[in-house]
């Protein structure tokens, strides 16, 4: 079928387009040798002085061939306008054949249409100064685009601005944070490099450092410049960057009770005393500093060394303990109030040690406490603790006591003290710890307007837990796996007498459950209620979580979920599900952090809130991660009893 040519297409000149066509046209710039297809939405840009051919498409679908052809010719183009270039700026003394021209320029065609055009620029006709400052105009001849004429003789014009070179940055020296240092012995002074430019800008250095002492016997200063004070006397501490070097005095001084002999070689820091470097003493001979009333401060080098704390604390610490030499301090302590247990009596000072690195040592050190064994009492015993200040409470060390001294082995250092404990008990609570009590607290004086009063009063009743000597409950107080196990064991009325059953706990650490809590941890292993950590242990001092709480309640009132009720608690970081959290029924578990909740425990968990054994923390979350208290641990006992 015959197709026409194009009807109602109107050319602009100026602009060089077709106005009027559409997508079922093609067109053809070659004499129709070629033809390209006319994009929707798009107006095709021709250039000036070239015939255009535009047809129909064929349309193979309907039987319609090529359309007849139509032709327009457009009219050759004309510079109008030739934008200025600017913004070209150059260093004095640059010459002009070396100034970066750009080889074309920005015009307009007839008025309306940008373009850019070819130049040849007038360099020499320029009054172009290379070593006078200011702004030169320079004028280039235009080669016109295919299609296009400058019959007016346009010419391309620049801008070029001559400035003083700016001299490039460059570090001209370092400086410390302070030209000198002052440290009692033992305490340490962290350093601050700064690196100076030519520009006036400073900036803090962290890498690429190196610091030397020049008397290491006196002060350290370690790669990452932190100086540590051993002993009185003066250093100097140099740091080292990109070629420069910054130095301070260090003065470390001690709080010697009296004035220092400058004749006793026995007081390190003398001039004239003996010098030994770090590393260099032994376990008998540590280098050392007199030591002050109340405190002592050595360096103990790689090999090992003891310490002495007059005739009340020795610290034997072997070779390689730290991997490094460091500085120990031993002193005597005043306990803060509320500190000290109600139930203890102390037979020793609480000392305090402290250490110049951070972690733990790397092989155990052996500590011996003297203390007052006539004052133990009776029916009581010494006791070595240590004092946790996250959990706020002091911890029992296990060790051996020969005539007055406790001696035991540690990995850290905080603070110790011998105490004297009743025999029965290994901790600060005997009421909740060694069996029901005869004669109960049905109301204790801190519970009042507490929102687990009424659950404690009734828990108390049914001999499931005490208080303390003081009459206070501590509600809010964490609970431990131990404690908690011995309330839930109370509160099923587990036969605690059959605590060598050859089924009993066989945790890798159950010498380090406490007497009080030996038959409640045998007894709840044995009918299953509690399966200890992936690593074999039972901990019983680390404070129990929400989710184990749960899942030992889930387990005494026998609501087992899918798999069974073996089911370890791992060790470490407990692995979470990003999932919607359900129970075993696949009901999604309502609490806002549910995402929280382990995996191991979620079956747990999700039986748990199904039998209304928890309700939530406020805001509606579960906090399963969270210290469990000992309000909570008896609101939920009482649940599983209903």
């Amino acid at each position: 079928m015959w197709v026409g040519k194009p009807k109602d297409l109107v050319v602009n000149d100026n602009s060089n387009t077709i106005r009027g066509l559409d997508n079922r046209m093609e067109y053809s710039v070659d004499n129709g040798q070629n033809y390209t297809s006319v994009e929707p939405g798009t107006a095709p840009l021709f250039a000036g002085a070239q015939t255009v051919m535009v047809r129909y498409k064929a349309d193979q679908t309907n039987g319609y061939g090529e359309g007849e052809p139509e032709t327009y010719t457009f009219t050759t183009d004309e510079i109008t306008e030739a934008k200025k270039i600017t913004g070209i700026y150059v260093p004095s003394g640059m010459p002009v054949e070396d100034i970066p021209l750009p080889e074309q320029t920005d015009i307009v065609l007839n008025g309306v249409i940008p373009a850019k055009a070819d130049v040849v620029w007038n360099r020499e006709g320029s009054n172009y100064n290379d070593e006078a400052e200011g702004t030169y105009t320079f004028y280039g001849t235009i080669t016109p685009p295919e299609g296009a004429a400058n019959g007016q003789d346009i010419q391309a014009s620049a801008e070029v601005t001559v400035q003083k070179p700016i001299p490039a940055e460059v570090m001209t020296g370092i400086v410390l944070d302070d030209t000198s240092y002052r440290l009692e012995v033992g305490t340490m002074h962290s350093t601050v490099t700064t690196a100076v430019y030519s520009s006036g800008r400073q900036e803090t250095v962290t890498e690429g450092l190196k610091y030397t002492s020049s008397h290491p016997e006196i002060a350290t200063v370690n790669d990452k410049g932190m100086v540590t004070g051993l002993m009185p006397g003066q250093t100097e501490i140099t740091v080292s960057y990109s070629g420069f070097e910054a130095k301070a005095e260090a003065e470390v001084w001690t709080s010697h009770t009296g004035p220092l002999n400058p004749t006793d070689p026995t007081i390190p820091g003398n001039p004239s005393g003996p010098v030994q470097s770090p590393g260099t003493s032994s376990p008998s001979q540590p280098e050392k500093q007199q030591p002050s009333p109340g405190s002592v401060v050595i360096f103990c080098g790689q090999g090992g060394c003891t310490a002495n704390l007059g005739e009340e604390l020795t610290a034997e610490i072997p070779a390689q303990a730290a991997g490094k030499g460091f500085t120990l301090q031993m002193k005597k302590v005043e306990p803060g109030p509320g500190i000290l247990p109600v139930s203890m009596e102390l037979l020793s000072p609480v000392f305090e040690l402290t250490k110049s690195f951070e972690g733990r040592f790397l092989e155990p050190i052996t500590l011996h406490f003297r203390f007052q064994s006539s004052n133990i009492g009776t029916k009581r015993k010494p006791a070595l603790f240590y004092y946790n200040e996250t959990a706020g409470k002091w911890v029992e060390i296990e060790g051996k006591v020969s005539g007055s001294v406790f001696t035991a082995e540690v990995d850290h250092f905080t603070k110790f003290a011998v105490f004297s404990k009743a025999d029965e008990i290994l901790d600060h609570e005997k009421s909740d710890q060694s069996g029901p009590p005869e004669n109960p607290v049905a109301v204790f004086t801190d519970t009042t307007g507490h929102w687990a009063a009424d659950p404690i009063s009734k828990a108390a009743q049914l001999h499931i837990v005490g208080g303390f000597p003081d009459g206070r409950f501590r509600p809010d107080q964490p609970i431990t796996r131990a404690e908690f196990t011995v309330m839930l064991a109370r509160a099923l009325g587990l036969n605690l007498s059959e605590i060598e059953a050859e089924d009993g706990a066989k945790f890798t650490d159950l010498s380090a459950v406490p007497e009080w809590a030996v038959p409640a941890v045998r007894q709840a292993s044995a009918i299953k209620l509690v399966y200890g950590l992936e690593d074999g242990t039972f901990r019983p001092n680390t404070l129990i979580s929400r989710a184990e709480m749960l899942t030992m309640l889930v387990r005494a009132a026998g609501q087992f979920p899918t798999g069974g009720v073996n089911a370890p608690v791992p060790s470490g970081e407990e692995e979470t599900n990003a999932a919607v959290k359900k129970d075993n029924e696949g009901v999604p578990i309502p609490f806002t952090d549910a995402e929280n909740i382990p995996a191991w425990a979620e079956p747990f968990i999700g039986n748990a809130w199904k039998i209304g054994l928890v309700q939530g923390r406020e805001g509606g979350r579960l906090e399963p991660g969270a210290a469990a208290t000992r309000a909570e641990a008896v609101t939920m006992i009482l649940r599983l009893l209903r």
